[in-house]
């Protein structure tokens, strides 16, 4: 039996993505930062960047390894000295060319990109500014430095209105407006929202496919306000849409997707 081993199996992509490894016979090798009761027994608990990875999978076998976890965020958390932030990034990845073989697939986002005009295509150079985009962009650079055999994958907004209380953006949207608060979404701040579910069927088919190099998984260019307006029905929260309101961002953006491998898959 093949297997996979799944950095951020617990997360909000992560889920999906085990779910749909399992759906066609694939082993999970799952990580999660603390293993909770009712865990499977493959599962392994993994803390980025406190853990060394070659340590945790040195006696495991898979065949593939996808990273779903919020690995930039974390090394952005941990608050290293300056000029030490790329380090763990590189340590991890240098590991893995150590200790396996396997291909990677590292699950990145629009977020590497700085907005000023839209549209990106998996050739356009990461050149974001911000703190999270550019750690975002370290990491793409790290593993391409240390691991030939990859895959990066950048989306946009996940989302999932059939699983609001997993949906931190949508959740939030909800609690507001169901409490008469008034919830403030960017009409020039834009997107390319896509469902979870599809970005982890992406991510697993392309995988399984051997597909190297960089990918963006696209959805229909939206602004915040926009996609939040539109979840309203499927929602049950149309009779709140007052409370919805439209204002402009001081620092308007535009990191929507597009791909020169495939449609859209909104």
């Amino acid at each position: 039996m093949r297997s996979c081993l799944l950095l951020g199996a617990r997360g909000f992509l992560g889920r999906q993505i085990e779910m749909m490894l399992r759906d066609q016979g694939i082993d999970v090798i799952g990580t999660t930062r603390v293993l909770a009761d009712g865990d499977p027994d493959s599962w392994i608990a993994y803390e980025f960047p406190r853990d060394s990875i070659g340590n945790c999978i040195r006696d495991l076998h898979f065949d593939f390894i996808i990273m779903a976890a919020r690995l930039a965020r974390a090394n952005i958390e941990a608050k290293h000295s300056p000029d030490t932030e790329t380090c763990p990034l590189d340590d991890m990845f240098e590991e893995l060319s150590r200790t396996t073989r396997s291909q990677v697939t590292y699950v990145s986002s629009d977020a590497v990109f700085s907005g000023t005009r839209g549209g990106y295509i998996e050739t356009d150079e990461a050149d974001s500014s911000e703190p999270y985009g550019s750690m975002q962009a370290t990491a793409e650079r790290s593993l391409s430095a240390h691991l030939s055999n990859h895959l990066i994958v950048r989306t946009s907004f996940l989302f999932d209105v059939k699983d609001v209380p997993t949906d931190s953006r949508l959740s939030r949207m909800r609690q507001a407006l169901t409490s008469c608060t008034p919830f403030y979404a960017d009409t020039n701040v834009y997107k390319s929202p896509v469902r979870v579910v599809d970005a982890a069927h992406e991510v697993v088919k392309r995988t399984l496919a051997r597909q190297t190099g960089i990918v963006h998984l696209p959805g229909e260019r939206q602004s915040v306000y926009d996609f939040f307006e539109t979840s309203l029905e499927p929602l049950g929260l149309t009779q709140f849409r007052e409370q919805l309101i439209a204002r402009e961002n001081a620092q308007p953006s535009d990191t929507s997707l597009r791909s020169v491998f495939a449609r859209s898959t909104a």
